[in-house]
């Protein structure tokens, strides 16, 4: 969880980058899915520190067309 949990729509918690980086560094290997936060002002840094699954739930299902939401944060990785 990249945010605080029980909240939906939580604002991402930017501290939680330093844990994907070590997660990675110490299992090259293994998926790392972020659920939280995810939207187009955090994804590239989400999966720059190395995640590799991501779950975008209030930024998708807030917007106005989930088929342009989703294609946005595709774009920008």
């Amino acid at each position: 969880m990249t945010v605080n949990p029980g909240f939906y729509g939580s604002k991402f918690l930017p501290e939680t980058l330093c844990k994907i980086s070590e997660v990675r560094k110490i299992k090259p290997d293994l998926d790392i899915e972020v659920d939280g936060g995810v939207t187009p002002d955090t994804i590239k840094s989400i999966n720059d520190a190395g995640a590799n699954m991501l779950v975008s739930g209030s930024y998708i299902l807030k917007s106005n067309s989930v088929k342009e939401s989703i294609d946005k944060l595709k774009d920008i990785l």
